[in-house]
């Protein structure tokens, strides 16, 4: 059940790779609920209606108590990974008004799918002519492979601090 001074999300995700913005439809479901809303509403989406949408995804999100720390944010859809999620106050027109105090909060999903690294590098292939801009594309294809990687990887780790003290 929802809290009573809850108000819904402006929600926004961004896709890194492509500069894509959505405003996506979203249904809340609260810990206090019937688990098994969580699971019905995987399998609707997952079917859509007459032809399934392949960039549909469904993103479960642990908020905080306080309503305004996310947890843990996981996409269910394989192909895309989420890098960050983080709620803060929503924008405003008109910044200046009393209401605004009371504005809602916005969530802002940043993700990234899957590019696959064979299509770049054919196509590298296909545009370089010599043998020393075929190996500078490909170095690059695989510099750029390495840090989806290393983000989809830092998304995903303990986000505390590992820092080394040196003994004195």
């Amino acid at each position: 059940m929802a809290p009573v001074d809850f108000k819904p999300f402006f929600t926004l995700v961004e896709d890194t790779q492509t500069g894509e913005h959505y405003h996506p439809h979203i249904q809340y479901i609260f810990a206090d609920g019937d688990p098994d809303a969580v699971t019905l509403s995987i399998i609707e989406s997952s079917q859509g209606h007459d032809h399934p949408d392949p960039d549909h995804r469904v993103i479960l999100l642990d908020v905080d108590a306080d309503g305004k720390t996310i947890q843990r944010a996981h996409c269910l859809n394989s192909s895309w990974h989420v890098l960050e999620a983080a709620v803060s106050q929503a924008p405003s027109w008109n910044e200046a008004s009393p209401e605004n105090a009371t504005q809602g909060m916005m969530l802002k999903i940043t993700g990234q799918g899957q590019q696959p690294l064979t299509s770049s590098l054919s196509a590298s292939h296909e545009q370089a002519q010599d043998a020393v801009l075929q190996m500078e594309h490909i170095i690059s294809g695989y510099k750029d492979g390495l840090a989806r990687l290393q983000a989809a990887l830092d998304a995903h780790s303990p986000m505390e601090d590992n820092a080394v003290e040196e003994p004195s």
